[in-house]
């Protein structure tokens, strides 16, 4: 489940490909016109416009696009992600229980209330079934 996304500051690769098992961005939904995108990862300017950013790190070309499996994108309310998003950082440790990569510098996200339907963990976002957990289709 590897997601290739360009342009992001810790390539390797002269294109800036990484290929992430996830990757989040925060959008926002501007009055009039285009959404500014927030990838926190990327070498393009933040914000970004989402027109610049899906020509520049999602789909920069048909046949870089090609050499991939097909992605699904979720996307989450904020309001969602900031009142039930949990996360224990469990999915970045090893086997042996060490980090696999080193933490980020913030705290572990938890749960702001505990209604509406209990916490939602990065396992349930991550699963990509359309009539199964948040966003799925009506």
């Amino acid at each position: 489940r590897l997601t290739p996304v360009w342009r992001q500051a810790a390539s390797q690769h002269a294109n800036g490909l990484v290929l992430w098992d996830y990757h989040v961005v925060a959008l926002h939904r501007q009055q009039e016109g285009d959404c500014l995108v927030w990838d926190m990862d990327s070498t393009l300017l933040l914000p970004c416009s989402w027109h610049a950013y899906r020509s520049a790190a999602l789909f920069p070309s048909e046949a870089e696009v090609a050499r991939f499996a097909p992605r699904v994108f979720r996307m989450v309310s904020g309001q969602a992600l900031t009142s039930r998003f949990e996360s224990d950082r469990s999915h970045m440790r090893s086997e042996s229980g060490g980090w696999s990569a080193p933490p980020p510098p913030w705290p572990c996200f938890e749960c702001a209330a505990r209604g509406g339907g209990g916490p939602l963990t990065l396992e349930a976002l991550l699963r990509v079934d359309a009539n199964l957990g948040p966003g799925k289709k009506k």
